[in-house]
């Protein structure tokens, strides 16, 4: 993804295979897929960029900026080991779900990551009104814990929704899923506090006594994370993101 910086500059996240230059930076990949993060500034020049993966498939999903000029990323890595700058992360099996911090010249700082056994995603990142950030993502592993949370699965998906404040603790964490598939694809924070998550049902489910079935959906929440409203898409696509 693409986020306008402070500075009237721009960052942009993304994986890449084999390798790619950017302006004066040439990054290579150490496996399948490795993620990467590109600053530019205002005249759409390179001021940094760095890779982030180690030898399986590694994916950076999506990036902010946060108030005070550091930067999350999201994504995950798959197998093995990733490695940003000196740092070694290991994964916890299959798919990975993790957030990196680093300071406004990419230098890192910090990380978390989530997973279990299997397949575990963060998808979207969104920076909040109270300088804090939300995390969406999904996971497929019996139960995942997150921070000193646990969260269960209902199916062979269930999405989470995380709150993080401008120091990076969790102040709150949400579960969405039922039987089927759930994954949460997309997030952003709407101008009222609350905020709007966009992703895909595998089967049924109950939402404020309302049964929606397998499609693409919008879901509007309110700053005390209730559900105002709810739009499912019907047609042939996967997930909406």
């Amino acid at each position: 993804n693409v986020v306008e910086t402070s500075d009237e500059g721009f960052l942009i996240g993304g994986y890449y295979a084999g390798n790619i230059t950017a302006g004066e930076y040439t990054l290579n990949s150490k496996g399948s897929y490795d993620g990467f993060v590109i600053k530019y500034n205002s005249d759409h020049e390179v001021e940094w960029a760095k890779s982030i993966g180690g030898t399986g498939d590694d994916r950076v999903e999506s990036v902010i900026e946060k108030s005070n000029g550091k930067i999350v990323v999201g994504g995950y890595f798959y197998n093995g080991n990733l490695i940003v700058d000196e740092e070694t992360i290991n994964n916890n099996g299959s798919d990975d779900g993790i957030l990196i911090g680093l300071d406004s010249t990419g230098v890192f700082e910090w990380y978390k990551n989530f997973g279990n056994s299997t397949e575990d995603r963060i998808t979207s990142i969104c920076s909040t009104l109270d300088n804090g950030y939300m995390v969406g993502g999904y996971f497929s592993s019996g139960s995942l814990t997150i921070g000193e949370e646990t969260i269960n699965n209902n199916g062979s998906y269930d999405s989470f929704i995380i709150k993080f404040n401008q120091e990076d603790d969790i102040k709150w964490i949400k579960n969405i899923g039922e039987s089927g598939s759930d994954k949460i694809e997309s997030i952003s924070e709407t101008i009222d506090g609350g905020f709007v998550i966009g992703g895909s049902l595998g089967k049924d489910i109950t939402i404020n006594d309302c049964i929606l079935s397998g499609s693409n959906i919008i879901m509007k929440f309110n700053q005390n994370v209730e559900t105002e409203w709810i739009d499912v898409i019907e047609g042939d696509t996967h997930s909406l993101s």
